[in-house]
């Protein structure tokens, strides 16, 4: 795998961004040794090997298609052997002075090392895995493998025959897991998990009846199908009761983590010279900046949109009055998706033009509605193809 892979995959797969602001402290440069950098080269690209092993999942997400049909159980035992690889990638990779290695090569070594300590703390101090419900679903990866354009259909069904084996301990595990969990998750789980059946759908099976699989192995499909289908709708139903005793007993964790934790995960997710709190009182004056021109704008448009009524004195009402006759001309619900198909010519047309950001003509923007095990958030996601995969479509 080339350096520049490396970076990708470490920067689109795990989920990192580089936020700097002007007063991060700089190192001192110092030469840099040809061996150093030769080892430093051999660890990364063994560390990223390893670490797709570890975590299929996050291996099937960056398109590395080696580990599609496995599903790692969430259960204590995993989260033990999460600990330790972590711990042994963290030794390895602290043994290296930063300060000797390339540009590129710290960006890596800041990654990695970010990344790793991430998840010892998500294991061991955020633990959502206790009281975010929505964090299991194993939807994804089969539609990943559903949808994938580079197999052939047998292929991919050998792929969702194995990875069905997996569901039921799956789904024992996460409901293992669950203490005291937040009524918003706890619901937003429901619904996904739901949605489960939108991908594994009956039609499924008419399709391994039609495919090259031996008699054993479409048997053996039609089993686990069903096994994997009844673990859902127990985890749903188990869900379900959950729900009605946390409404009932008004028990539920609250859905705010707090000042503190939030500050150790916005230090994990955003990579920032700013903390939170700062970034929080950045975000106040720029809305205050914003809000000016907010008023110059409604100044400006008022006399068109309202030429016969009275401005508010208040600007803040003025311009909410004029957002809510602007938003009554927005597209209808049931055809955002179709609209919004329509403007990615010209939205494409717009950031080429302005040379805001290179896009990468073999991978298309596509449009989609959120399919239905990940809705809760928003009516449109964008789901980026991995790393690895040149030819892949931008999902949004």
């Amino acid at each position: 795998m080339k350096k520049t892979s490396l970076s990708l995959a470490l920067f689109a797969a795990l989920g990192l961004t580089a936020c700097n602001s002007d007063n991060q402290s700089t190192h001192t440069s110092v030469p840099v040794s040809a061996s150093v950098n030769q080892s430093f080269e051999t660890f990364s690209n063994a560390f990223i090997s390893q670490y797709w092993a570890h975590y299929p999942e996050a291996s099937s997400h960056a398109g590395y298609g080696k580990y599609d049909d496995i599903i790692t159980i969430p259960n204590a035992q995993t989260r033990t052997k999460n600990n330790a690889f972590v711990t042994a990638q963290l030794a390895t990779l602290h043994k290296f002075d930063v300060n000797t290695l390339t540009a590129n090569q710290k960006t890596d070594y800041y990654l990695i090392e970010n990344r790793l300590k991430l998840s010892l703390w998500h294991n061991n101090t955020f633990k959502s895995w206790q009281w975010n419900p929505s964090n299991y679903n194993v939807s994804g990866g089969f539609a990943l493998l559903l949808n994938n354009r580079f197999k052939s259909t047998d292929e991919k069904l050998a792929l969702v025959l194995n990875r069905l084996k997996f569901v039921p301990e799956y789904y024992q595990a996460a409901q293992n897991n669950i203490e005291n969990p937040t009524l918003e998750f706890t619901q937003l789980a429901i619904q996904q998990n739901k949605g489960a059946f939108s991908v594994l759908k009956d039609d499924l099976l008419e399709t391994v009846s039609n495919s090259n699989l031996s008699p054993e192995e479409k048997a053996l499909f039609k089993s686990r199908f069903a096994d994997a289908k009844t673990a859902i709708h127990g985890f749903v139903d188990f869900l379900t009761q959950l729900e009605k005793e946390l409404s009932d007993n008004n028990s539920a964790r609250s859905f705010r983590i707090g000042e503190a934790l939030y500050e150790q995960k916005f230090a994990f997710d955003i990579q920032s010279g700013y903390t939170a709190k700062q970034m929080y009182h950045k975000a106040l004056a720029d809305k205050e900046r914003v809000t000016d021109e907010m008023v110059k704008l409604t100044n400006q448009l008022w006399p068109k949109y309202f030429p016969n009524t009275e401005k508010p004195s208040n600007s803040r009402d003025a311009i909410s009055q004029l957002i809510k006759h602007l938003s009554v001309k927005h597209v209808a619900k049931e055809k955002f998706v179709d609209e919004i198909s329509k403007q990615i010519p010209a939205l494409e047309a717009f950031v080429k033009e302005k040379n805001l950001i290179t896009l990468d003509a073999d991978k298309p923007l596509v449009v989609r509605k959120t399919p239905e095990y990940m809705r809760g958030y928003a009516m449109a996601s964008i789901n980026s193809p991995g790393p690895y995969e040149s030819q892949g479509k931008i999902m949004n």
